[in-house]
């Protein structure tokens, strides 16, 4: 099957939650099993109590879904802080106080207004699989290959969907504790036009981003963010400067870190934890979900030494739920016999 691509909130990709949850069509189901397994994709099923886009899209971006709350909050906040970049979508005549406050509430059902939002705060495109139908892309960074993928089905229930062979503890992102995060997943491979490939992980950047490429995507953000922020972006988006700048004006404009990446993603809780860890022990340093990571200078942006100086970045696990950050390395003559020799 083709894909559509959505990036007009007038259009929903298909009909809105209403009601209560029903059991699945076995035939409907069936056939999705099918379309994903020919993609090389699987279901990850979540529990159906109006939470499960949430729980599906916390499955896809911190390895489980526990955290569909900490999610939902974040989305709600997302759009009340852009309110008029979401009001004017608000179906049946709801009022925008009334709307935020329900969807606020566990179990409040998602709809194409929170999609667009959860795409935002997740720095992520959305991929979207039904029995029997194109695909739907949600489509806020064009030009990245990172996509979320989920399950709508019977037009009441969302699912995770992940690569087939992936047991939650693949190499790409785990990092020993829990379950290796369900997404991104490309969609290179399946929309190249030609013969079909099997979903893939996103390839990764091998080369720390260029001064160059920091500046530009400061500059095309408006010129508000930091530049150890913009670096950030540029792991997440592979080196894609039209995405890390669009990522990095949206985060400007909330007035806060939405965390998006692998690595820059410390799961719900995790980075308050370090924090108060890092007071006890007097330190002052702090990397924080609700402080502008930019606050933390990296090499480079304190005058201290250009950042055309960064090096290859070696890939060694994720510290994902630390907080933490990767440092930068200076030039170094050895590196790459070092690099090549692991």
């Amino acid at each position: 099957l083709s894909s559509r691509r959505l990036t007009d909130r007038r259009s929903p990709p298909f009909p809105p939650h209403k009601g209560h949850h029903r059991a699945s069509s076995g035939d409907d189901e069936a056939t999705l099993r099918l379309q994903l397994r020919d993609l090389g994709l699987r279901m990850e099923p979540v529990a159906a109590d109006g939470n499960c886009f949430f729980r599906a899209l916390s499955d896809q971006r911190w390895g489980d879904d526990s955290h569909h709350a900490s999610l939902r909050a974040d989305v709600v906040e997302y759009m009340k802080s852009n309110r008029d970049s979401f009001e004017p979508f608000i179906e049946d005549d709801e009022k925008w106080d009334s709307y935020v406050k329900r969807m606020a509430e566990d179990g409040a059902w998602a709809g194409n207004v929170e999609l667009q939002a959860a795409s935002v705060v997740c720095f992520a495109n959305l991929c979207v699989h039904q029995a029997g139908q194109p695909r739907w892309e949600i489509t806020n960074y064009p030009n990245a290959d990172r996509f979320f993928h989920v399950a709508y089905q019977d037009g009441d229930h969302y699912n995770s969907v992940r690569l087939a062979d992936d047991d939650g503890h693949d190499d790409y992102y785990y990092d020993g504790v829990g379950s290796t995060p369900g997404g991104p997943i490309s969609l290179a491979g399946l929309t190249d036009g030609k013969t079909p490939r099997l979903a893939e992980r996103p390839r990764r950047a091998h080369r720390e981003p260029s001064g160059a490429a920091v500046a530009e995507t400061v500059a095309r953000a408006g010129g508000a963010g930091k530049k150890s922020r913009a670096r950030e972006l540029l792991r997440v988006f592979g080196g894609c400067v039209d995405s890390a700048a669009t990522a990095l004006k949206a985060e400007v404009s909330y007035k806060g870190v939405l965390r998006g990446g692998a690595g820059d993603d410390p799961v719900p809780g995790a980075a308050e934890a370090l924090n108060a860890a890092e007071d006890g022990d007097g330190d002052d340093t702090k990397t924080g979900d609700k402080n502008n990571a930019g606050d933390v200078a990296p090499f480079g942006d304190d005058g201290s030494g250009s950042e055309d100086d960064w090096e290859p970045v070696v890939h060694k696990k994720s510290t994902r739920g630390s907080g933490g950050r990767r440092a930068g390395r200076r030039r170094d003559d050895h590196l790459d016999d070092r690099v090549a020799a692991l």
